[in-house]
């Protein structure tokens, strides 16, 4: 009985975090479309301040915001005007860069990467970062 007790303790832990992480995936797409697509802001600035606004969020959620845009306004802009084109290759550049800066945090650490490890990262290697640097 303690065992099942147990068990269903760490599912339902399971699906809190699972829940609390679409929460953070959402939040950051939300942030992400309307700084990128409202307010036509570089996809590398939006990315900057959406880690601002969501400092604990993971990082890996900020991957799938930006590749869930990039996928959604393909459809709009590949076909688009040039502009809009443009605005969805800055979208691509965006997110190779920002896989290379993920790549670049201190992988020795066990814990969870966050948004605020990548400002953190941002912040000590001026020369060394590609989200920032190219915005």
């Amino acid at each position: 009985m303690l065992a099942s007790n147990t068990l269903r303790q760490g599912i339902v832990g399971n699906i809190r975090q699972i829940v609390m992480s679409t929460d953070y995936w959402d939040a950051l797409e939300e942030n992400l479309a309307e700084r990128v697509v409202a307010e036509q802001v570089l996809a590398r600035t939006a990315v900057v301040r959406a880690c601002r606004d969501h400092p604990l969020a993971p990082v890996q959620h900020l991957t799938l915001a930006l590749s869930s845009i990039a996928a959604v306004l393909e459809g709009e802009w590949l076909s688009g005007s040039l502009s809009e084109q443009t605005q969805l290759l800055d979208v691509y550049r965006t997110m190779v860069a920002l896989s290379a800066d993920i790549a670049l945090l201190d992988l020795g650490r066990l814990d969870q990467k966050t948004c605020s490890d990548l400002l953190i990262h941002w912040g000590k290697t001026e020369d060394a970062f590609f989200v920032v640097g190219g915005a």
